[in-house]
């Protein structure tokens, strides 16, 4: 009975040690602070430092594409279990709720999205020092990449309570 015991003991250990922690959705800051986060159909999605998969999150730290010429900004954000997210919004401005042109959100082999289908709002724009911040939210549908198409309306993702603050940024010109 003892053995048995320890035994229990010792595996409940290793699980609780080997699980990672995600905490809660980001702080809402404007200072660059390369957060992400949001909730996916009502699950916490962020980005994070340590995954349980053991890839390094350095790599996969969101960041900011802005395109002086088109006028257009492209927002990556990453989360755990390789979720990543891309919207791209069509004339960006500070502190006014605008549509986002186009979505992508991938998890599990599935890209969801659409043009069109959320709403963005940037706390901050500042090109000049790179920073990036805002809210998001949208309900994305199953979609193919390849012909930038819904292909399922019935296949759905709601995505809400979505924040970022990004001070990785690329300027074009």
């Amino acid at each position: 009975m003892m053995k048995q015991t320890i035994a229990a003991l010792v595996i409940l250990l290793c699980l609780t040690a080997c699980e990672y922690e995600i905490p809660e959705l980001p702080k809402e800051t404007t200072s660059g602070l390369n957060t992400f986060g949001c909730l996916v159909n009502g699950e916490l999605v962020v980005h994070h430092n340590k995954y349980k998969n053991g890839y390094s999150s350095d790599k996969y730290i969101p960041y900011a594409d802005y395109n002086l010429e088109t006028d257009e900004l492209k927002i990556f954000g990453y989360g755990q279990n390789n979720k990543m997210f891309m919207f791209t919004v069509i004339n960006p401005q500070e502190a006014k709720a605008m549509p986002i042109d186009t979505i992508r959100y991938y998890h599990s082999g599935f890209y969801y999205g659409g043009n069109e289908i959320g709403e963005i709002e940037l706390t901050c724009f500042n090109a000049a020092n790179s920073i990036v911040s805002g809210h998001f939210r949208f309900t994305g549908y199953k979609y193919s990449v390849m012909d930038k198409n819904i292909i399922n309306r019935n296949d759905s993702v709601i995505v809400t309570k979505g924040y970022f603050d990004i001070g990785r940024f690329i300027l074009n010109r």
